[in-house]
């Protein structure tokens, strides 16, 4: 308890020293969107996950409003209100997902309204995340009502925001391997907290909005 008392006390210096400004404008859903990528899918769908929220390490939240589809089938899942004190709180969370028979049409969808990380220091009005395949092309990535964060922080070289010794925040985080793609709206990496070479607290991971597609090689 004593080193979540002491990430929190963080969380709360974050906010009290920082000013805030709108770094990501509104943007629509859609294969042609910017945030999105799109690529051929030469494959079947067989499984598709999303979720809301997942936080690793201390906080310990399993994935929430989680859901996962075989071919074929669907599902949806929404849950109002996570509080993990001053690091995540999150009021709306929402996952779905479907797959056509024959795996030729799927998509999968994580959804966060009204959320803050940091105690309030970095805000979110809605993001999702959004993955889907059609007739062999497949497109993913996020989408943002608005994302509020600190101004006076640098970006490092994959373009995640920096927040010194506390945490990196990434958004729109893609990848497409092993027949799989996955798209996080928001990905936070919490630092281990070190005294000397002592891990007090070790590495965290908080998971806003989170997509997955996988497919096996389609049969000629």
């Amino acid at each position: 308890m004593r080193f979540k008392r002491t990430i929190a006390a963080a969380a709360v210096a974050i906010a009290t020293a920082t000013t805030v400004s709108v770094v990501m404008p509104s943007t629509s859903a859609g294969a042609d969107n910017p945030t999105f990528n799109v690529a051929p899918f030469p494959y079947s769908a067989v499984k598709a996950n999303a979720l809301g929220l997942h936080a690793t390490g201390l906080l310990g939240v399993p994935p929430t409003a989680a859901v996962s589809c075989n071919q074929p089938g669907a599902d949806f899942q929404a849950l109002v209100r996570v509080i993990t004190g001053a690091l995540v709180n999150a009021n709306v969370l929402s996952g779905q997902c479907a797959i056509q028979p024959g795996g030729f049409i799927a998509s999968a969808q994580g959804t966060v309204a009204n959320a803050s990380l940091f105690n309030q220091a970095i805000r979110i009005t809605a993001i999702d995340a959004r993955c889907g395949v059609v007739n062999g092309v497949a497109s993913w990535g996020g989408t943002y009502g608005s994302l509020i964060t600190p101004t006076n922080y640098s970006t490092n070289g994959s373009g995640a925001l920096v927040i010194p010794n506390i945490a990196t925040l990434a958004v729109n985080v893609k990848t497409y391997s092993n027949a799989t793609i996955t798209a996080t709206a928001i990905l936070v990496d919490l630092l281990p907290v070190m005294l000397g070479t002592l891990t007090l607290v070790p590495a965290q991971r908080i998971v806003l909005g989170q997509c997955t597609i996988s497919g096996v090689p389609v049969l000629q």
